[in-house]
């Protein structure tokens, strides 16, 4: 794994996570700020990562999942690589949610961030790992 950042007169403006083998690189995670965007962060980080990957050998570089025709999607498509279609799986250990919607998600995040933040230190620090354990990966 390996992690690459940019920064900007000594302020990180954004960075990336790459998973990665002899033979595939894989970008996991790319995040940038929005008040920076227009010094194009993301070019660089993947310009960077492409780079890299073809001095070590690397047979493909996946630039990481995305909903066609999203902002992400149009991004990644200027590097002319290839669409691989894959559809979403989920684990869930124990109850399914009722409702799997982006909305919906969104409302239990904030909700539970917030009582989250008012749990003391020392009780969230011995129960996270085990509520970690079994709730899905959002």
């Amino acid at each position: 794994m390996r992690l690459y950042t940019v920064r900007f007169k000594g302020k990180l403006v954004g960075g990336m996570i790459c998973v990665l083998n002899s033979k595939a690189w894989t970008s996991l995670y790319l995040a940038v700020r929005k008040e920076l965007l227009h010094l194009s962060p993301g070019y660089l980080l993947y310009w960077t990562v492409i780079e890299e990957a073809y001095r070590n050998g690397a047979l493909l570089l996946d630039l990481g999942r995305g909903i066609p025709s999203s902002g992400a999607h149009r991004f990644r498509q200027k590097w002319r690589g290839k669409d691989v279609y894959e559809s979403y799986r989920y684990y869930f250990r124990g109850r399914k949610p009722n409702r799997f919607s982006p909305a919906t998600i969104r409302l239990g995040r904030s909700l539970k961030q917030k009582l989250w933040k008012r749990i003391p230190l020392q009780i969230a620090n011995r129960i996270g790992p085990i509520l970690r354990r079994e709730l899905p990966f959002f």
